[in-house]
Order: C-alpha cells, then structure tokens, then sequence
C-alpha cells in the first residue's frame, strides 16, 4: 500500500519518519495475523480432539501452528479425551459383561449350575443389581428342584429323609 504513494516532494527525514511507522504498523498487523492464524489453528485442533472417536487417531496427532501455550493446552486435552474414550470403553465393556452375566443367571438350569458363575467385570450398581437377580433365581430354582423331589418321593420315608433348606414356608404352598 505504502510503495504506490508518491513520496517524491518529501524530504527524506519524513520519508524515513513515514517508512518507519510503516514497519511499525506492519509489524503489528503481522503480529495479529499471526495471532489470528494460530487462535484458528488451535480452534481446529480442539475441535479434532472433541470429534475423535479413535485412541490411535488422538495419540498421533500433532499440533502444527500454535504456540507452547496452546500446544500444552492441546496435549492436555487430548490425554484427557483419551482418558474420556477409555472410560467410554470400559462402561461399554461392563455393559457387555453384565448383559452376558445377566443371561447366565436367567438361563441356568439349576441352583448347582448358577452357584458356578461369578459376577465380576460389571460396576457397583450392576453388580448390586446382578445379586439380587442372582438370588431371586437360587430361591426359584432350590425352591422348583425341592419341588421335583418331593413329587418324586414314593414313600413317606423319603420325605422324611428330605433336606429342604434354602427354602422359605411362602415358596412351599
């Protein structure tokens, strides 16, 4: 802008006077473009961060066209949204964990087959909600193979010689 003015009729104190603040100003507006560059830069990296959905994506990105500052800050929020991802998997793990840990307990054939499964891989409330399920199954089932054994008793002796525990009177009648 300043080399199409016509500096021809100033002398050269004024000329030098007029070139020297066009540095200054140049330099600044150089300095906010660059500022601007890098808050744009910084913003599409933070935004990548947010979008990734890949652990492998997030730990091999870089971050070209900041400063230290924002590069700190990047790296910091890319540990962070990896931290974010894991738990994400693991939560999705334990869901898995308690769905198959769920159809284990429903499915098992009797009181002897359910004692075998174990509960572990789930959450606090899952595994609270895998418990209560365990034992509304053991008494259903200890209650039905009591059952089954009573109406397979021919005699009164054998009924007699019938350990009927895990049982309570309601499950009976």
């Amino acid at each position: 802008y300043l080399e199409a003015l016509d500096l021809t009729g100033l002398d050269e104190e004024t000329t030098h006077r007029l070139k020297a603040h066009f540095d200054f100003y140049h330099s600044r507006l150089s300095e906010i473009e660059r500022l601007h560059a890098e808050a744009d830069r910084y913003e599409y990296h933070s935004n990548a961060i947010l979008d990734s959905e890949d652990k492998d994506e997030l730990r091999a990105m870089k971050f070209d066209g900041v400063n230290s500052r924002m590069r700190a800050e990047l790296e910091d929020r890319r540990e962070k949204r990896l931290s974010a991802l894991s738990l994400r998997d693991l939560k999705v793990q334990e869901e898995a964990n308690a769905a198959e840990l769920r159809l284990e307990i429903e499915s098992a054939p009797s009181s002897a087959a359910l004692d075998l499964i174990k509960i572990v891989g789930v959450n606090t409330a899952q595994e609270e909600e895998l418990k209560h399920l365990f034992m509304i199954k053991r008494q259903l089932l200890v209650t039905e193979e009591h059952q089954n054994a009573i109406l397979g008793c021919e005699y009164v002796l054998e009924l007699d010689a019938l350990l009927l525990e895990g049982t309570n009177s309601e499950q009976l009648a």
